[in-house]
């Protein structure tokens, strides 16, 4: 591999290519364009001129202004289904509280946390639900689990979810993902398709 300079320094053809082709020349424009085509135009224009001139390209593939968030359905102890949703930016695993009720299961309310929002708010937990079992697909998982008063979705997998799985994802310009995930104690991988987040009707009110 070579960089710009050391390719310059041994190219003095690509060098004066190059200079000719980003220099900037001081052009008449109305004479111009009454003699000269377009492409000749465009040959004495900076380069400049010419990346701005590029961006409004209609074969131009640009991000979109948002994407939904991806989730996949999970069941916990193997008997309650939910859809988790998977957000590798935040630290902790959590689940609503109606969900852990449906379980049954006890809490360490001394182990529960002050958790801080984006918007820089703070909501305290009301527990930890350890040692979780959580199935996808073949695999189990075994998770610390923070117990959420109330949110607007019924179980987030966080990064500690994704460290465990050693979770990769493939993205594509569609907005659709696919997730791989390792069993840690069986070695069985399974890779599944996301889905778009489906937001309550109480998320618009």
């Amino acid at each position: 591999m070579l960089t710009q300079r050391e390719l310059y320094a041994i190219s003095p053809d690509i060098r004066q290519y190059l200079k000719d082709n980003v220099t900037t020349r001081r052009i008449n424009i109305p004479n111009i364009a009454s003699t000269n085509t377009l492409e000749e135009i465009e040959e004495d224009l900076p380069a400049v001129a010419l990346l701005q001139g590029a961006s409004s390209s209609p074969d131009l593939l640009i991000a979109q202004p948002t994407v939904e968030l991806r989730t996949i359905p999970v069941k916990l102890e193997g008997n309650v289904e939910v859809e988790a949703i998977l957000d590798d930016s935040s630290q902790v695993i959590s689940i609503r509280r109606d969900v852990w009720e449906k379980l049954k299961s006890p809490i360490h309310t001394n182990q529960a946390m002050t958790m801080e929002s984006a918007n820089g708010s703070r909501d305290r937990t009301m527990g930890l639900l350890p040692n979780l079992r959580v199935v996808i697909g073949e695999c189990d998982f075994y998770l610390q689990v923070q117990v959420i008063e109330s949110t607007s979705f019924e179980m987030l997998l966080g990064r500690l979810f994704f460290t465990l799985a050693q979770a990769s994802t493939r993205h594509f310009f569609s907005g659709n993902s696919h997730i791989t995930l390792l069993d840690p104690n069986s070695a069985k991988a399974v890779t599944l398709p996301t889905r778009p987040r489906v937001h309550p009707v109480s998320d618009f009110q």
